[in-house]
């Protein structure tokens, strides 16, 4: 497993990025795996993980035997490709992966390139899912949308675009528009296409497109969404469509912006259902499709993490809870949440032997919860038990700590096993 995990990481060093056509190649000298699966495609600049996750997990939740997609790997690469509710197994991976080299290496003799980290990574996933024998595919694009590795997929079931905004403009373009037509590069003809139409210069491109192919298209609006309440970790939301009326649903964590790509699944699930009616149906289909949505666990996006800050024969218990794309990439974003009134600016110290940048934000309320709230920046997360100092300034501590105007330096001890429990009881059951 270790070989070959280095190996694919280093495949960047001896190779280019191809063509659309050379992974469609590639694709066909595999066997075009996952063909016989209904692969529902997603692209956009936002959101887009996550809107797979919750796809996923209500596919799940009814019964379905599905596969997912999704890019970047946190601390497994296996987490990119999961499978019925579980990371795929070693044998699996290594299987996909000794079938993939093989035929990457027939694709070099031809003189025709060996494949991409990405395109490797995308066969892999197809392979897995393919001899896994699962019904759905949820694929989650890597970069854009009509020249990415995950376009050479010729008949998904249903596309999906979440919001789009301004990213990687040297590869996508410098605008909106021309970024939203990336991305509406995966619309097939015919096949239904459902999207965030928050941007109104996005929505434009990707409605004209869809109209140019024919595609039946559903829109989602901010207006058919309402966050209505946050309580013990779980946010609960109402949305209003030609499906759901004031329908009230609950996900969870501590991120708003979560809203918006919920309804987006959740909209697409029901585009899904009229596509395929006996296949969801049943007494009991909207109390799954509800229980899928409550378990959905995107491990790394404003995941909670406690701790204890010291303070003499003081105990304060802060929560750290992670907001950014990754555990260990530069420079992720963090909120920290803390019981009590007191105002309190907070600045990162030494992190083992990284220093995090410090920079003091000024503190806001969270809707609907007591706590306050403080976002900064940090590079990394510090690993065996190794300590962090906060610097806390005093502003309103005074009596707390009996001093006054000080800055005051805390050791913090992350626990390793503490910081990965969420991950580890969904994915590491049976590794």
């Amino acid at each position: 497993m270790k070989q070959a995990v280095e190996f694919l990481y280093g495949i960047p060093k001896f190779t280019k990025k191809h063509s659309l056509a050379h992974t469609q190649h590639f694709m066909e000298l595999l066997g075009n795996p996952g063909n016989r699966c209904k692969v529902i495609h997603v692209a956009g600049s936002n959101g887009k993980g996550s809107v797979c996750c919750f796809l996923y997990h209500m596919l799940l939740s009814e019964g379905k035997t599905a596969g997912l997609f999704t890019s970047p790997h946190l601390i497994d690469v296996r987490e990119r490709f999961q499978l019925n509710g579980d990371l795929c197994g070693e044998d699996q991976f290594l299987s996909a992966y000794a079938r993939v080299k093989k035929t990457a290496e027939e694709l070099e003799r031809k003189g025709l390139g060996y494949p991409t980290f990405f395109e490797f990574i995308f066969a892999m996933g197809m392979v897995i899912f393919e001899e896994a024998g699962v019904e759905y595919i949820v694929l989650e694009t890597g970069l854009g949308g009509r020249l990415d590795a995950t376009n050479s997929v010729a008949h998904p079931v249903l596309c999906i675009i979440t919001s789009i905004s301004l990213e990687h403009t040297e590869i996508l373009g410098d605008t909106i528009a021309q970024i939203a037509g990336e991305k509406a590069g995966i619309i097939k003809t015919g096949v239904p296409v459902v999207f965030d139409a928050n941007e109104s210069e996005a929505a434009a491109v990707i409605a004209d497109r869809a109209r140019e192919l024919h595609s039946p298209c559903t829109a989602l609006e901010k207006k058919m969404y309402r966050m209505l309440e946050f309580k013990n970790n779980f946010i609960d939301f109402s949305l209003s469509t030609a499906y759901d009326k004031e329908t009230r649903w609950t996900i969870p964590g501590a991120a708003d912006y979560q809203v918006e790509n919920a309804a987006l699944a959740i909209l697409a699930m029901r585009i899904l259902q009229q596509q395929y009616p006996s296949a969801f149906s049943g007494d009991s289909f909207e109390q799954q499709l509800h229980s899928g949505m409550k378990a959905a666990f995107w491990p790394g996006r404003m995941q909670e993490i406690r701790m204890q800050v010291q303070c003499g024969e003081e105990n304060i218990e802060i929560r750290l809870v992670e907001a950014g794309k990754n555990w260990f990439a530069s420079m992720p974003e963090y909120v920290l949440l803390y019981d009590g009134t007191p105002e309190l600016s907070v600045t990162i110290g030494e992190i083992g032997q990284i220093h995090a940048q410090t920079r003091v934000f000024p503190l806001t309320d969270l809707p609907d919860r007591p706590e306050k709230t403080l976002r900064f920046r940090i590079r990394a997360l510090a690993e065996n038990g190794r300590k962090v100092v906060l610097h806390l300034e005093d502003d309103g501590f005074g009596e707390l700590f009996e001093s006054s105007g000080k800055v005051w330096e805390f050791p913090v001890t992350f626990e390793p096993e503490e910081k990965r429990s969420l991950y580890d009881r969904k994915y590491r059951k049976n590794s």
